[in-house]
């Protein structure tokens, strides 16, 4: 006798996680699994397009792009710009050991950081790739002084061709009547900032920029102090974020950040110490999801400022966090999959009464969202040590 079909009047998408019992509650109906095939809000089947493969390689993964379509991916221990139209990779010089995954954020200087846990870099407008802050002069110009009596600080830096300065030397003290200094010719493409005080003075202004050879030191100061006194580089890490004019960056329990818009350089306190590892951070237009032993939400753009505030009791999976076209992020957690939005709200899109499983240490994920006729689907997968799991969930527009 065949099986009279049933058409799903009141779909409520996919749920792996109810007991196959269960699926069919008061406001309509889950499937515990489809695959291959996609199901329209009006309840229908539909088969699930195919893929092409775009370009081939081996041991590819931290695939990433900008909305303008720059693409980025790892390929044979190596950095890569993905040219999709053409199918091809371009290595751009970062060897990675095979335990590295990358991360990317685009700044707001057209660059983009990319860091693999051990170095943090540039990837600059042409796909050259760059420190993300040049190191302290190396070595320092020498200081001449002829007798006398007046008192001098001073300190160098370099300055790359964009007029972005790098670390500053520790602040030098001299005693004399004219002060003049040698300067070594710097590394290409920099430049070599002087920054002295006026005589008896305690604040130095920009003296020179120089190439090499000598510089004496008048009265005339031909800008302001250094951006960079007193700070040091910001670390490689796990995960990157741009909020607030800052770049952040994820190092286990610590979350690392910039001075404003000086992405490379930090003050010694620009850190938060988290009770666990952070394994999401998700950037939003007035705060910060970060998920640790719990999902916290941070208020604000000023870190020394912002309030932390618990939204939930989700674990996260690292590596997981995709946004939606409307500017949600989206994140694998102890609770399936969750979407959180600008006002610091967390939902789960699995059903809230199931118990939270726990996420091993060393887990990681994916998530993908994507639209297939009119419905809103988030692909995720979370892959641990030993033992490997895939599932969908569906939201319905």
């Amino acid at each position: 006798m065949a099986t009279k079909p049933v058409k799903i009047s009141s779909f409520l998408g996919v749920n792996e996680r109810l007991h196959r019992s269960a699926l069919r509650v008061e406001e309509g109906v889950f499937v515990a699994q489809a695959h291959n095939v996609d199901l329209t809000p009006s309840g229908q089947f539909v088969g699930r397009a195919g893929y092409q493969r775009v370009v081939a390689g081996s041991d590819m993964h931290s695939l990433w792009a900008t909305a303008e379509g720059r693409a980025f991916v790892a390929a044979d221990k190596q950095l890569c710009a993905l040219d999709v139209r053409n199918g091809a990779l371009q290595p751009l010089g970062m060897t990675l050991p095979s335990t590295a995954r990358l991360a990317f954020a685009e700044l707001a200087d057209g660059d983009i950081a990319v860091t693999d846990g051990r170095t943090l870099l540039r990837i600059q407008p042409d796909n050259s790739l760059s420190p993300m802050l040049a190191p302290a002069p190396a070595p320092q110009p020498v200081a001449q002084l002829t007798p006398g009596s007046r008192h001098f600080l001073y300190c160098f830096a370099y300055v790359d061709a964009r007029g972005v300065v790098g670390l500053c030397t520790p602040v030098r003290h001299g005693v004399g009547e004219e002060l003049s200094f040698d300067v070594p010719a710097p590394p290409a493409g920099l430049t070599t900032q002087i920054y002295v005080s006026h005589p008896g003075g305690e604040v130095m202004y920009l003296l020179a920029e120089s190439l090499g050879g000598t510089v004496t030191a008048g009265e005339q100061r031909m800008g302001g102090q250094c951006p960079t006194l007193h700070l040091q580089a910001l670390p490689a890490g796990d995960a990157l974020q741009l909020h607030g004019g800052r770049l952040y960056v994820v190092r286990g329990s610590v979350i690392y950040f910039s001075e404003p818009y000086q992405f490379g350089a930090m003050a010694p306190t620009n850190f938060l110490q988290l009770p666990a590892p952070v394994t999401v951070l998700a950037a939003m237009p007035e705060g910060l999801f970060v998920v640790a032993d719990k999902t916290y939400w941070m208020q604000g753009t000023d870190p020394a400022a912002a309030s932390m505030a618990v939204v939930n009791e989700h674990t996260g999976i690292a590596r997981s966090l995709a946004r939606l076209s409307d500017g949600r992020a989206v994140w694998g957690s102890s609770q399936g999959v969750v979407v959180g939005n600008g006002a610091g709200e967390v939902v789960s899109l699995s059903d809230a009464v199931v118990p939270a499983p726990r996420v091993l240490p060393g887990t990681n994920g994916a998530t993908l969202p994507i639209e297939r006729n009119g419905v809103d689907q988030i692909i995720s997968k979370r892959s641990q040590p030993g033992y490997g799991r895939a599932g969908v969930t569906m939201e319905a527009e």
